[in-house]
This record gives C-alpha cells, sequence and structure tokens, in this order.
C-alpha cells in the first residue's frame, strides 16, 4: 500500500488506512500528512465571479433588450417563443427518459455495454464504407475501409481489457446505485441549463440584431453556462465517488451526507475553479460556432475546415484533460497547479 494516503476532500482518512501501511513499510514510514481534513478555502475566486457578472450583465441589461424588441414588435415573436418553449420540453422530455433507461441499462449489463460499444463502432464503420461505395464515392469510401480495418485491429488489441474495462465501469455504477440522490441532483442540472437555453435564445435574437458583432460574446455566454452546469455535476460525482470508496459509510445512501457535502463544495469553494476550466473549453467552442457560419463562403471553404480541425482537435485535448482535473478538483477542491 502507498503510504501517501489518498484523502477525499473533507474526510480524514488516516485511521482508516495508518495502520496497513505501518504494517507494509514500518511505523516511520507514514506521516500522517494527507490524512488531515482539506482545508475550506475558496479557488479561483476572479473566475467564479467574472462568471456571475456575466449572468448579471444577461438579466440586467440583455433580457430588457429582449422584452423591448418583442413590446415594440407587437408580440410578434411570441409564435416563435413558444415553437422554442415546445421544442426545448420535447427534449428535455426526451434527454430525461434516455438518460433514465441509460443509467439502468448500464446498472444491468455493464460488460456487455462495453463490448457492444466496441462491436458498433466496427459495424458503424463497414455501413458507412459500403454507403459511400454504392454512392459512387470511391476516395470515401476507400478511407472508411481504412477506418473499418483499424476498428478491427484496434478491437483485436484491446479484446482482452474488456473484463477490466467492466469491473470499472460496474464499480462506478455500484456507487452511483449506492447514492441515487445523485440523479435528482443531475436532473436539476438538466432543468436548469434546458431553462437558460431558452432564455438565451430570446435574449440573443434581441442583442444580435441590434448588436450583430457581439455574436461571438452571445456563443462565450451560451457555451460557459452550459459548460459550467456539467462541469458542477461532474465535480459533484467525483467528491460522491471519491467519498464512497474510501469512507464508504458516509456515501450509502439515497440522501447521504457526501451528496449534500460535495454539492456544497462545487457551488462554493470548488466554484472558482469550475468557471476557470468551463471558460477555456466555452471559448474554443464560440469560435468553432463562428466559423461554422463562414461555410457559405466558397473561397474559403479549404480554410474553414482546416480552422475547424485545429479547433476541434484543441477542445478535445482540453475537455481530455478537463475530465481528469476535475475529479481532482472533486477530491481535493482545486485543480494541480
Amino acid at each position: 500500500m502507498n503510504s501517501n494516503v489518498p484523502i477525499v476532500q473533507g474526510y480524514a482518512t488516516e485511521q482508516q488506512y495508518a495502520s496497513a501501511a505501518t504494517e507494509d513499510y514500518g511505523a516511520n514510514s507514514f506521516n500522517g500528512q494527507k490524512g488531515n481534513p482539506q482545508p475550506k478555502k475558496f479557488n479561483d475566486v476572479f473566475f467564479a465571479v467574472l462568471f456571475y457578472v456575466h449572468l448579471a450583465v444577461m438579466l440586467v441589461y440583455a433580457l430588457p433588450m429582449s422584452i423591448n424588441a418583442q413590446a415594440e414588435n407587437g408580440g410578434g415573436n411570441g409564435g416563435n417563443f413558444g415553437s422554442i418553449i415546445y421544442f426545448v420540453s420535447v427534449c428535455s422530455v426526451f434527454a430525461v427518459g434516455l438518460s433514465t433507461l441509460s443509467l439502468g441499462f448500464m446498472m444491468k449489463f455493464a460488460r456487455q455495454l462495453v463490448q457492444l460499444a466496441l462491436y458498433f463502432y466496427i459495424g458503424a464503420s463497414f455501413l458507412v464504407m459500403i454507403i459511400m461505395f454504392m454512392a459512387g464515392s470511391m476516395l470515401m469510401g476507400g478511407l472508411c475501409a481504412v477506418s473499418f480495418a483499424i476498428s478491427i485491429c484496434y478491437a483485436r488489441a484491446v479484446q482482452s481489457r474488456i473484463p477490466f474495462a467492466a469491473a470499472n465501469l460496474n464499480s462506478a455504477l455500484t456507487a452511483v446505485r449506492a447514492n441515487l440522490g445523485l440523479t435528482t441532483v443531475a436532473y436539476v442540472f438538466m432543468f436548469a441549463g434546458f431553462g437558460y437555453s431558452i432564455a438565451w435564445t430570446t435574449i440573443s435574437n434581441a442583442v444580435l440584431d441590434a448588436y450583430p458583432g457581439m455574436a461571438f460574446l452571445m456563443f462565450l455566454s451560451f457555451y460557459w453556462t452550459q459548460q459550467v452546469l456539467k462541469n458542477t455535476m461532474h465535480v459533484t460525482t467525483a467528491g460522491v465517488i471519491g467519498t464512497w470508496w474510501f469512507a464508504p459509510d458516509e456515501a450509502s445512501s439515497f440522501c447521504s451526507k457526501s451528496i449534500g457535502d460535495s454539492f456544497v463544495r462545487s457551488t462554493t469553494y470548488n466554484f472558482g475553479s469550475i468557471c476557470f476550466g468551463s471558460l477555456i473549453v466555452a471559448l474554443i467552442q464560440a469560435l468553432r460556432q463562428l466559423n461554422h457560419h463562414l461555410r457559405d463562403n466558397r473561397d474559403a471553404q479549404l480554410l474553414v475546415c482546416l480552422i475547424d480541425c485545429i479547433l476541434g482537435c484543441i477542445e478535445g485535448l482540453i475537455e481530455y484533460f478537463n475530465k481528469w482535473a476535475y475529479v481532482y478538483v472533486g477530491l481535493y477542491g482545486k485543480f494541480r497547479r
């Protein structure tokens, strides 16, 4: 056992693991420093304040502008607003249903899900290859054939690791099953995201009509808020699962103490770090969205595709590292610098 005892934020694990560490490495190998509770400290406060300021601007300045614009038009946008609410409501119901079914399926068929995901990618590659060849696109068909061959080689290479991946997934789902209150928190964040989507759509129509040059800022506001909601849930989950692993007595019920503690930390002490990481991804997403609007320009299509590819790669890398950074935030309360 490693003498550097892992700690879940807010919980001391020294007593639980010190005896085992002493048996493995001797009485003088464990200093107990990492077994102390984490201090309560607000991290990356500037980015949390910046996020709240941006929401205040949207509420105090942009929302009245949207209301005035609708009044000047004699309520002419009422039909559009109703269509937006209807569309978002349908999407929300579908998302809740699909999420619930997916969670239930994963809890019951963890191993089969890993295998299904692997074989689905192979089947999709083969199907697209056939479609491209039937459509007469030899170049795209050839590229799809290469992708199909690579997917087969990858499946053969990782075949022996499927049980390990399934065991990890099963462990995670066991933790979620022991703390099903997390699903309630997830649904709250989901509906908050839908509500903001409705408000943002209404506001953006008025703002962009008056100030077309603010498109980037509007896209940034939308993506930043959605990222913050998603990542706050991610950090909350990481804190709960970490507590379940190292201090299961604190995280073994529907409304366990760890859920409330993790949620409070995510929305207070850790919120600045969440806003910081979310802003980086949101900047790239806003740039990609602006880049998509240039696709109608035939003279710049190649350049647009190259820029989109570069931005997509950067976004993927940032999100990959952010995923693990948020786990660290959920456990320790800050980004490792």
